[in-house]
């Protein structure tokens, strides 16, 4: 049984820190339907875009990390890299995302993956693998709606890996 998505930037997460009763209540909400078994956490797109720095993107992804452990202590968590968008040569965008930041972003969380010894779901490479540029092409017919986050396509092509991972860790 599939649970709920919940939407939460590692910007959020700082901004939180001191009162971090908001992105507790997020956590929490992943339990609406019972006590996950699973959690995938696959944050901070939306940071990269908001020129949020790695040092700040790092320990924001601690932050998240320890309070899921802390209210699911009992859960298989992965984390999962970010994949390649062309969003970044978009002429129009006000927004400062850039692929030496995904990078770096993905360093941190395979490092992160390795500390806190939780699995990983390595998407870096997801769209090279097999996935022609055009179909990252926004709109219904590509994997990203927005040239940035997964269409309904784009998830269930994400799911896929996944599921291989968990399957992977579980020896089915």
């Amino acid at each position: 049984r599939w649970g709920r998505q919940i939407s939460h930037s590692i910007l959020q997460v700082e901004s939180e820190r001191d009162n971090g009763e908001r992105s507790y209540e997020r956590i929490r909400a992943m339990g609406e339907n019972g006590t996950p078994d699973i959690i995938i956490l696959f944050i901070g797109i939306n940071d990269n875009v908001s020129g949020v720095k790695t040092s700040d993107f790092e320990a924001g992804y601690k932050t998240m990390i320890d309070r899921t452990m802390e209210v699911y202590p009992n859960a298989y968590i992965l984390l999962a890299t970010f994949y390649y968008s062309h969003y970044h040569i978009r002429e129009a965008s006000h927004a400062q995302y850039s692929e030496e930041t995904r990078l770096a972003y993905n360093e941190v969380i395979r490092d992160l993956a390795k500390e806190y010894q939780v699995g990983l779901v390595e998407l870096a490479d997801i769209w090279e693998a097999g996935v022609s540029p055009t179909a990252l092409d926004a709109g219904s017919t590509g994997y990203l709606g927005d040239n940035l986050h997964p269409s309904d396509k784009g998830m269930k092509k994400l799911s896929e890996y996944f599921v291989a991972d968990i399957k992977k860790y579980f020896g089915l």
